[in-house]
C-alpha cells in the first residue's frame, strides 16, 4: 500500500517547467530512490513534498491526506521529515542541543526537559553520534554532519523521511556508515525517499527507483529493471558506451 501518492505534479519557475505532469507512488516501509541527471527536477520534487515549494498544479497525498501547498511545519507534523543537500547545523549549539531544538514542539523550556533529552540521546546513539553529544555541531566532519541532519529529522517522529543526496562528498568509510543507518531506518519500518547520484548506493539500498529527466518521469521500476533500461542509461550516460549503472 502506498503511503505517498504524487499525481500529475507540475512546477513552473518564470514560465520554465522544472517538473511536468509527474506521477508515482511510494510504498509504505520501502526505500524509494529518485534519480536523474543534474537539473532533472529531483530537489524541486523534494521541496514540493516537504512544503518548501507550492506546486503549480497536481497533488501530493500522505496516507491519503492531501498535503501539497501546506507549510513545511504542517507537513512535518503530519509525518514527513527531510534532510538537505548541504547540512544545516545550528552552528552555535552542541550536537545534543541541535536535536533538542529540532524536537521541541511544546511551550516548555526544552533545555531542561529530561524526556526530550533522553529521546535525543537515544537518537544520537542510533546514528552513532552519542560520543559527540556535547561537541559544537559545527566541529563535526562532513560525514557526521550528515548523520546529524538525519538525527534531527528523526526527532520529529516521521513516517516518511526525505534524504536529499546524503552521500555527496563522503569518503568510502562515511558512505558505508550512512548506508548502515539507512538500512537500520528501513528495518524500523520507516519509509525513505532517497535522492542520490551515487548509483552503487541507489542500487544497493532501493527497492524501487523513479527516474526523472528534464522534469518528467522517464521510467520507473526495480533496480534490475532500471539497470537494463535503455532510456535510463541514455539519460545518465548519453552515447558513452561500455558504461553502466555499476560503474
Amino acid at each position: 500500500m502506498n503511503i505517498v501518492e504524487v499525481s500529475r505534479l507540475t512546477k513552473h519557475f518564470a514560465g520554465v517547467a522544472a517538473l511536468g505532469d509527474v506521477s508515482f507512488g511510494v510504498e509504505g516501509g520501502a526505500i524509494h530512490a529518485i534519480i536523474g541527471p543534474n537539473g532533472s527536477g529531483k530537489t524541486t520534487l523534494l521541496n514540493i513534498l516537504s512544503g518548501v515549494y507550492k506546486p503549480s498544479s497536481g497533488e501530493v497525498r500522505l496516507r491519503g491526506r492531501r498535503i501539497d501547498g501546506a507549510h513545511p511545519f504542517e507537513i512535518a507534523r503530519q509525518g514527513m521529515g527531510r534532510t538537505f543537500q548541504t547540512p544545516r547545523p545550528l552552528r552555535s549549539m552542541s550536537v545534543l542541543e541541535n536535536l533538542l531544538l529540532a524536537g521541541h514542539s511544546s511551550g516548555s523550556w526544552w533545555r531542561f526537559d529530561s524526556a526530550k533529552r533522553a529521546k535525543a540521546m537515544e537518537t544520537l546513539h542510533f546514528v552513532g553520534l552519542a560520543d559527540a553529544a556535547d561537541s559544537p555541531a559545527i566541529s563535526l566532519p562532513q560525514g557526521q554532519q550528515r548523520l546529524l541532519e538525519i538525527a534531527r529529522a528523526l526527532c520529529l517522529d516521521p513516517q516518511v523521511l526525505l534524504l536529499d543526496e546524503p552521500h555527496a562528498g563522503l569518503n568510502p568509510v562515511e558512505t558505508e556508515r550512512l548506508m548502515d543507518v539507512i538500512r537500520a531506518l528501513h528495518g524500523r519500518g520507516l519509509t525513505v525517499i532517497l535522492v542520490e547520484h551515487e548509483m552503487r548506493v541507489v542500487m544497493t539500498l532501493a527497492q524501487r527507483i523513479t527516474v526523472l529527466n528534464f522534469g518528467k518521469l522517464l521510467v520507473e521500476g526495480t533496480p534490475s529493471e532500471i539497470q537494463s533500461s535503455p532510456a535510463a542509461i541514455e539519460a545518465y550516460l548519453g552515447s558513452r558506451r561500455g558504461k553502466s549503472f555499476h560503474g
